[in-house]
């Protein structure tokens, strides 16, 4: 008789929500565990309606209320071996039997260092509320060293209840061989322009961005800007656009299609990422495999993440330290290709397949039925 399969339920809501860093994440991990088929293992993805998202036809979904103890009667008659949490918050469903192994992904701990971005609710549940939930957890994954180390301290739990499981760079991300694109010609883009992709937010430190282009006009009057993302069409951008006199230098994408996004990374002068915070910063992975260089800042997991294959600021809102880092890659194109060649070796580093190794090894590693039975895939 062959052995009983663990069963697993994986919480699903971000990828429902759309393209997020956490959804997006969630998606192409998940889809990756799929791929790998592990034998011995049941996937079942837990969310609280139903979507047309393609993942939902490749293994077995269950739809629960948002009531978490409803939701938690519901998954104690599904005999889960072991839950999977995406996010963690109060109305995780966290009260099944004690028999079931419970994990969850946090990615980051933004509220923590730029609290006056977040309402009072989400910083005081994130001071108090989700270290006390984390505690009641068998196991945590997270997306950088820098945040493992830090998650363990804040919340007091033992570093040997987490691991990293890093994003990587899909395919579609890539140098191309094709002459001419045609976002190019919507955006009326003929010569050189730096790029920046965001939706629009103070996070992102969109001013240090536009400033140091004011200073770069000055001494390229030729050089153009393209902000990629929504929301940055906005009355504050636009009068400040109108008081440098930019509005003929800056284009606007609004929400950019995918495929229209490599086009721009392939043809950038280089790709500016101030962030003032990042759990991880997938941008400067995808910039860095279409062979564009990247300029971004020291904050919290981006130096991890990047390595030696990117340009950090010393002072994130420093404008004029930015246009001299643009600077230098203009008057240094030997320098440009260097930082493009580290950028091309570092982003292969990175791998959906063994970050769903990490996760599905620890699935079996944390129900002990799995220690009857192989689980080689």
């Amino acid at each position: 008789m062959s052995p009983q399969k663990i069963k697993v339920g994986v919480f699903t809501r971000p990828i429902d929500q759309g393209t997020s860093g956490s959804g997006s994440h969630l998606n192409k991990l998940f889809n990756q565990i799929l791929d790998l088929n592990p034998p011995g293992m049941e996937l079942v993805l837990v969310h609280y309606e139903s979507t047309d998202k393609p993942i939902y036809q490749r293994t077995s979904q269950l739809l629960i209320p948002r009531n978490p103890w409803r939701a938690a009667r519901i998954l104690e008659r599904e005999n889960f071996d072991l839950l999977h949490y995406n996010p963690l918050t109060v109305l995780s469903p966290l009260w099944v039997s004690q028999k079931v192994k419970k994990v969850a992904t946090i990615h980051g701990a933004a509220p923590h260092f730029l609290p006056d971005f977040f309402p009072r609710s989400t910083r005081l549940q994130e001071r108090y509320l989700r270290p006390w939930l984390a505690r009641q957890l068998d196991f945590i994954f997270t997306v950088s060293h820098t945040s493992e180390a830090f998650l363990a301290e804040k919340y007091g739990i033992a570093k040997e209840k987490f691991a990293v499981i890093y994003n990587a760079v899909e395919p579609d991300f890539r140098v191309l061989s094709e002459a001419s694109f045609p976002i190019l010609e919507r955006l009326r883009l003929k010569g050189a322009f730096i790029f920046h992709l965001s939706k629009f937010s103070e996070r992102k430190n969109p001013w240090t961005i536009l400033r140091a282009f004011a200073r770069l006009h000055q001494r390229h009057p030729e050089l153009l800007l393209v902000l990629g993302g929504s929301g940055w069409e906005n009355p504050r951008v636009t009068d400040f656009l109108r008081e440098h006199q930019l509005q003929d230098h800056v284009r606007f994408t609004g929400f950019i299609a995918q495929s229209e996004l490599v086009e721009l990374l392939n043809r950038a002068l280089v790709f500016m990422f101030p962030s003032l915070y990042e759990g991880f910063g997938m941008p400067n992975l995808e910039a860095m495999a279409c062979d564009c260089p990247v300029i971004t800042s020291r904050a919290f997991a981006i130096p991890e993440i990047v390595g030696e294959a990117a340009l950090l600021l010393d002072q994130v809102r420093d404008d004029q330290e930015l246009a001299n880092k643009v600077e230098r890659l203009i008057q240094e194109p030997e320098w440009r290709q260097q930082l493009i060649e580290r950028g091309r070796q570092h982003v292969r580093g990175f791998s959906w397949e063994k970050s769903a190794r990490i996760v599905v090894d620890k699935y079996f590693e944390l129900c002990s039925r799995a220690k009857k039975y192989s689980h080689s895939y």
